[in-house]
């Protein structure tokens, strides 16, 4: 009777905790630094939930170890509700088999409160160069493998994972460039330094609408809004290369029920508003509200899908 009279008061101490939540600012951790379209999402995000919640969510960039740093703190944070992280395909995809060991459990440290949006990897060439399709640039690599090269925004992030797969298919022996960043990366593309580059949708449509660059396709199941010529991967006969990148918003483990399921509602809410929709599109992601259970599933999925491929990549920790 009495462990049955002791969870009873544990779950009325967590409704009525809920009740009173949020009572002083939320802290957000976005483990990157400012500028990128995971900070400019969170930063959006942020400020809608805001006005819902009734308190302010504070954005603190805490960039570092491919957004291992700001991802710990996180871990290590009470479970109260009042201090969230941004998650990544990267930070919660691909870190937990790129880094040997990391200060955190992904999958028992955090609880899932919702995810925030998913969006394309675009495939990207000079524009000078002769190719039109993705096919006929396949066709001249295969021609060329062993001399192939290309870019990628640093060891283990999914661009490079995805070139690897993409060599692998295609069986091109082809050499890796890492750069600090999808901005370097994709200067090197431009310039025609590499012969290709897998780069996310806002900074790729820049460089094709100023005649830099061409985008052979986009990496998920259907096309991208504002890139309606552009290709899937499938549709350009490469299945095996559809990629969704995603965010969303994880917890301490530990974080009481009634407090997951408030921010998500207030998440949910804001993801569904025209201007915000409308601002994610210039973004070119797009929202993706979920419960925390389908968001829980999605990052057990994430991790089943990166393993063999940074492991296949012999990718190492920059």
């Amino acid at each position: 009777m009495r462990p049955l009279m002791v969870l009873l008061a544990m779950l009325a101490s967590a409704g009525v905790y809920a009740q009173t939540y949020p009572a002083h600012p939320i802290r957000l951790v976005i483990p990157f630094a400012p500028g990128g379209s995971t900070d400019l999402g969170g930063r959006l995000v942020a400020l809608g939930m805001t006005e819902i919640l009734g308190q302010s969510i504070v954005v603190d960039n805490r960039a570092g170890a491919g957004g291992v740093l700001g991802t710990d703190v996180v871990a290590k944070a009470a479970p109260d509700g009042y201090t969230l992280a941004m998650a990544t395909s990267g930070t919660f995809g691909i870190n937990p088999s790129l880094y040997p060991s990391l200060p955190y459990d992904p999958q028992r440290a955090f609880d899932p409160v919702g995810q925030i949006s998913s969006g394309a990897l675009t495939f990207v060439i000079a524009a000078e160069r002769p190719q039109k399709t993705l096919a006929e640039f396949a066709q001249w690599a295969q021609s060329h493998s062993g001399t192939v090269n290309f870019a990628s925004s640093g060891s283990g992030t999914p661009p490079h994972l995805l070139a690897v797969l993409f060599n692998q298919t295609l069986n091109i022996r082809a050499t890796h460039i890492p750069f600090k960043g999808g901005a370097p990366a994709l200067a090197a593309t431009m310039a025609g330094q590499t012969d290709y580059d897998l780069d996310v949708v806002p900074t790729s449509l820049q460089q094709m609408r100023a005649g830099r660059i061409r985008i052979l396709a986009v990496t998920t199941p259907a096309r991208v809004a504002m890139l309606p010529e552009v290709p899937t991967v499938a549709e350009a006969g490469y299945g095996g290369l559809t990629t969704t990148i995603w965010n969303g918003l994880v917890a301490p483990a530990g974080t009481p029920r009634p407090v997951i399921e408030r921010l998500n509602a207030a998440l949910v809410s804001v993801l569904r508003r025209a201007e915000v929709r409308q601002r994610f599109a210039d973004l070119g992601i797009e929202p993706a509200a979920a419960s925390p259970e389908s968001f829980g599933a999605l990052l057990q999925e994430e991790l089943a899908r990166w393993a063999p491929l940074v492991k296949q990549s012999g990718a190492t920790v920059d």
